[in-house]
């Protein structure tokens, strides 16, 4: 991600192999996403996981 931040490239993390519809839509999903990771996660559920990354971002961003 450092790398990546250098050549101001953004970075979004997709479910599965990276197939086009491939979403993070459940919260289990969310689970799977790497502490620290500070790029951006593909959705196709943003009703079903809003509130749990919102609240996971802000306790991210205290520490």
């Amino acid at each position: 991600m450092e790398r990546m931040d250098k050549q101001d490239t953004r970075v979004i993390l997709v479910a599965g192999s990276g197939d086009v519809s491939s979403g993070f839509d459940t919260l289990d999903d969310l689970k799977r996403v790497p502490d620290g990771f500070s790029g951006g996660i593909w959705t196709n559920r943003i009703d079903r996981i809003f509130a749990a990354y919102t609240k996971n971002e802000e306790s991210r961003c205290k520490k």
